[in-house]
């Protein structure tokens, strides 16, 4: 999440983003916020307008419509979820949709799936064999040495503001990084 966030912020003027944090969405309110976080509807227009009672397919047609209007400006989308591990199969078949083929709106979309390492074992389901068959790049954050974890937990203290009243002795990293095996949510769930 922390590494997500810093990413949208190197992001360009010419690229739309939306950021999903609530992996528990059904289709049509993956949609509605992807078309939200795009600038296409209000909360108030999803709440009572045209695309208040819209189906999956016309959401999704907006979205297309949306995409296609990028080209020109060469202007692009980014679609990112967070814990996409909690996504529901029949969801990530709508982003396999959502993918595009080469000709269509993948071009003018990326979708970074961010989660657990169970999404890899999530996107061998032979119900979203396509969707696997369309991630181009494969990242994965290895966990964090006995050093790293000290110069992370001081990188934290410092970027909260602890100044030097607030520190962690030696053996308290060392039990930090063993019990958390050196993942980074996990010394934070420890440091707290």
């Amino acid at each position: 999440t922390t590494l997500i966030r810093a990413v949208l912020e190197q992001v360009d003027r010419k690229t739309f983003t939306s950021l999903i944090q609530d992996p528990s969405l059904s289709e049509e309110q993956l949609l509605r916020v992807i078309l939200q976080d795009f600038g296409l509807a209000s909360r108030d227009e999803m709440k009572r307008g045209r695309l208040a009672h819209a189906s999956a397919r016309e959401l999704l047609g907006t979205l297309d419509d949306f995409l296609s209007s990028l080209r020109p400006l060469g202007a692009s989308a980014l679609l990112v979820i967070d814990e996409a591990q909690e996504i529901p199969l029949e969801t990530l078949d709508q982003i396999s949709a959502l993918a595009g083929p080469a000709g269509g709106m993948g071009r003018q979309l990326q979708i970074v799936l961010v989660g657990q390492p169970i999404l890899k074992d999530l996107l061998t389901s032979p119900l979203i064999r396509e969707l696997d068959g369309r991630i181009a790049t494969r990242l994965e954050l290895k966990p964090l040495s006995a050093d790293e974890t000290s110069q992370y937990v001081s990188h934290r203290l410092m970027v909260a503001g602890a100044g030097p009243a607030v520190d962690f002795a030696p053996p308290a990293v060392a039990a930090v990084h063993r019990y958390s095996g050196g993942v980074p949510r996990l010394i934070n769930m420890l440091c707290d």
